[in-house]
């Protein structure tokens, strides 16, 4: 294979990774925003705090620890 072409590959799925990554933050974000609410009617609490790397924007959607 050659660089130029290997260089092309590499940027495509970079792209894709990266696309697949803010699709699995927003989808932990709703989830988050979700069980807040949930959270808020059922168990008649007045505030809830996100912490963690989802809330400091340092979620990584490969990452396999969760946190």
């Amino acid at each position: 294979m050659e660089r130029r072409d290997f260089m092309k590959m590499r940027r495509k799925v970079l792209a894709e990774d990266r696309l697949l990554g803010e699709r699995r933050r927003t989808q932990a974000l709703a989830k988050a925003l979700a069980v807040a609410k949930w959270l808020k009617e059922k168990c008649d609490i007045e505030q809830v705090y996100l912490y963690g790397s989802l809330a400091w924007k340092g979620f990584a959607a490969t990452d396999e620890a969760g946190d």
